[in-house]
C-alpha cells in the first residue's frame, strides 16, 4: 500500500537483519517482518526471523528455507482482499498503489496455498 512503484524490494541488509534478531534474543523476544518481496523473505529467514507477515510472492526455494529455519508464515488473506476491493473504488487509492492492490490479493491466496501445501508453519495474522 505504499506509494513506491516497487514494494520488493528489501530493506534492511543482513547485517541489519541479524543485530536486530541477536538483539531481541538479548531481550527474549522473537522477532518478526513484514514482507511482500522473496528477498527480504530470504534474508529475514537467514538471519533468524520468526515470522513472516505477508510474504505474498514468495518462491519455492523460501517456502524450503521457512521449513529449514522452522520460520511461520502469517499470511494475512484478509489484508490481501481488502486492498484489492479498495482498489476497485474510483479515486479511493493513488493510481501507483491501486495497481498493486488489485495484483496482490490473488497472488497472496495462491502463495499461501502453495506454502500450506509444502508445510510451511502457518499462524493467524490480519495485519487490521
Amino acid at each position: 500500500m505504499s506509494v513506491a512503484k516497487n514494494g520488493q524490494n528489501p530493506q534492511f541488509t543482513m547485517e541489519e537483519l541479524k543485530a536486530i534478531v541477536e538483539t531481541a534474543i538479548d531481550y527474549g523476544m522473537l522477532t518478526a517482518t513484514h514482507a511482500h518481496g522473496d528477498e527480504g523473505m530470504r534474508r529475514g529467514i537467514v538471519a533468524g526471523i520468526k515470522t513472516i507477515e505477508h510474504a505474498t510472492l514468495m518462491e519455492e526455494p523460501t517456502r524450503e528455507l521457512m521449513i529449514e529455519h522452522n520460520a511461520y508464515l502469517v499470511p494475512t488473506i484478509s489484508a490481501g482482499k481488502a486492498a484489492a476491493a479498495m482498489a476497485d473504488i474510483p479515486n479511493y487509492l493513488p493510481a501507483v498503489v491501486a495497481i498493486k492492490a488489485r495484483e496482490i490479493g490473488p497472488i497472496s491466496e495462491k502463495n499461501f496455498k502453495k506454502a500450506y501445501e509444502k508445510g510451511v508453519s502457518i499462524a493467524f495474522g490480519t495485519d487490521a
